[in-house]
């Protein structure tokens, strides 16, 4: 194989819709801001910005000519570190919307029985990630348990 791009990937989560996400519009301030530092790192950069419906990701891809990857690499791929830090905490970099919504259908799932929580459980079956949807369907199956209508 022969190549002569090499590309680095910053991936981070966001939460809500890609057409009007807070957590999309805070990262992009961020991109913003080191934007010229990233096209810096070579004359022959190509940076860009994808985001997947799908499974709630931000992906900054930075591609550089192959002889300008090494000296990219010795200098800690900078900004990276100063972009990782900037972001560290953020709601984006944290767990991502899916696992927070698995999350969400375990703790659902051990709560005692509650109208509401089997509604909102059952608002999820159809949720894309499969990870979300076996976790409903196991919360939603704790809430038919003899135990958990008690109040057990």
């Amino acid at each position: 194989m022969s190549f002569d791009r090499v590309c680095r990937e910053w991936r981070c989560k966001y939460t809500g819709d890609k057409t009007d996400s807070k957590s999309l519009e805070a990262i992009a301030k961020v991109v913003d801001e080191y934007l010229p530092q990233i096209k810096k790192v070579s004359s022959g950069v190509k940076v860009n910005r994808l985001v997947c419906g799908a499974c709630l990701d931000f992906e900054l891809m930075t591609t550089v000519p192959l002889d300008d990857f090494g000296p990219w690499e010795e200098s800690g791929f900078a900004p990276e570190s100063e972009f990782l830090a900037k972001t560290e905490g953020s709601a984006i970099r944290r767990i991502g919307y899916v696992r927070w919504l698995r999350n969400i259908a375990v703790a659902l799932g051990n709560a005692t029985g509650s109208e509401s929580a089997v509604a909102a459980l059952r608002r999820r079956r159809d949720f894309p990630s499969t990870l979300v949807r076996e976790h409903v369907e196991w919360a939603l199956r704790q809430h038919e348990s003899p135990q958990i209508q008690a109040g057990n």
